[in-house]
């Protein structure tokens, strides 16, 4: 096994793993809405916090972890507006500028959620909503789901099996 395919296989397991968190975070949220649904209708008495642990971790866990994955897939959409079957390598040229320009935008993002989770940590920003849903985490969730992303679009893909990239 050669280097570039120990790599493909890095990023194909690291945005697995990922997006293996991502599926469990989903299943809690499921999990914990209908239980606080439950609890608050027929028994007047929801969970207290419920609300706060969807919004503050476990969705910042399903969005960012879950990026990785479409990285890999390369499942993000795309809109072509100039055509360029007959120019390959401009249109090679194009896919690389914009490859590129997604691997910044999600280093900026996680730079700036990074950022942002080291000010909670030193303001001691922890607590948010009705319990101590610490907010240092969810903006490590992002920062971290950003990083990966960017990580899985420099990793090359496996070629497909139907003839393309």
């Amino acid at each position: 096994m050669n280097f570039r395919n120990s790599l493909i296989n890095l990023g194909d397991k690291s945005a697995a793993s990922f997006a293996l968190m991502a599926k469990l975070a989903m299943c809690l949220i499921v999990i914990g809405i209908t239980l606080d649904a439950t609890g608050r209708y027929l028994f007047s008495s929801p969970i207290l916090g419920m609300q706060a642990i969807v919004e503050g971790m476990l969705q910042p866990i399903v969005v960012f972890f879950a990026i990785a994955l479409a990285a890999r897939h390369d499942g993000h959409m795309r809109v072509d507006i100039i055509r360029l079957e007959k120019w390959p390598l401009l249109m090679r040229l194009r896919e690389a500028i914009f490859s590129l320009l997604i691997v910044v935008f999600w280093l900026l993002c996680g730079w700036q959620a990074g950022l942002r989770a080291y000010d909670a940590y030193v303001e001691g920003q922890w607590p948010v909503g009705q319990i101590e849903t610490p907010a240092v985490i969810a903006y490590s969730i992002v920062a971290l789901g950003c990083f990966m992303a960017a990580l899985c679009h420099l990793i090359p893909r496996r070629p497909s099996q139907d003839g393309g990239e």
